[in-house]
C-alpha cells in the first residue's frame, strides 16, 4: 500500500488542504502576474501606437485645414490675413505633432516612412509658402497654378504617405498586442 494509506485521516486532510492551498496560491500568482503583463502590454501599445496614430491624425487634419484655407482665398481672389495667420498656426501645430511623433520609438519600416513624410512635408510647406507669397503680392493666377500644381501634388503624396503610416501603425499594434 501507499504512503497515504498509513496516515491518519486528519493528516491526509491536512496534506490535501495544503496541496489545494498551494495550487490556489499558484493560480492567484499566475493570474496576478499575467494581468500585470497584459496591462503592461496594453500600456505599450497605447503609448507607442495609439498616441502615434493621434499625432498622425492631427498632422493630416491640419494639412487638410491648410488646403481648405488656401482654396478659400483663391476662390475669393482676396488675400485674408486672418486665414494666413490660421495657416501659419496650423503649420506650427503640424511641426510640433510630427516632432512628437518622431520622438516615439519607431521600427525600421516606420523610420523609413517617417523620413519620406518629413521630406515631403518640407516640400509641401515650402510650396504652400510660395502660394501665400503670390497671394500677398496679388498674383492669384500664379498662386492658383502653383496651388493646383506643386502644392496639390505634394499634398496628395503626403496624404498617401500618412495613410500608409496609419495602416502600418494599425498592423504593428495588432502584432504587438
Amino acid at each position: 500500500m501507499g504512503i497515504f494509506s498509513r496516515l491518519r485521516i486528519s493528516a491526509r486532510l491536512i496534506i490535501l488542504t495544503a496541496t489545494g492551498g498551494a495550487f490556489l496560491l499558484g493560480a492567484i500568482a499566475v493570474g496576478y502576474f499575467g494581468t500585470s503583463d497584459l496591462l503592461a502590454s496594453l500600456r505599450t501599445v497605447y503609448q507607442n501606437r495609439t498616441v502615434s496614430l493621434v499625432q498622425l491624425g492631427h498632422v493630416e487634419r491640419n494639412l487638410f485645414r491648410i488646403r481648405v484655407r488656401i482654396l478659400k482665398m483663391l476662390d475669393t481672389l482676396q488675400f485674408d490675413q486672418v486665414l494666413a495667420d490660421e495657416i501659419k498656426n496650423e503649420e506650427i501645430t503640424i511641426r510640433e505633432q510630427f516632432k512628437d511623433y518622431m520622438s516615439a520609438p519607431l521600427i525600421d519600416e516606420e523610420r523609413a516612412l517617417s523620413a519620406d513624410i518629413s521630406k515631403e512635408l518640407t516640400y509641401y510647406l515650402t510650396a504652400k509658402d510660395n502660394v501665400v507669397k503670390y497671394m500677398t503680392q496679388g498674383d492669384f493666377d500664379g498662386a492658383n497654378r502653383l496651388s493646383n500644381g506643386d502644392v496639390l501634388n505634394h499634398f496628395l503624396i503626403l496624404d498617401d504617405l500618412i495613410t500608409k503610416d496609419i495602416r502600418l501603425q494599425e498592423r504593428i499594434a495588432q502584432q504587438e498586442f
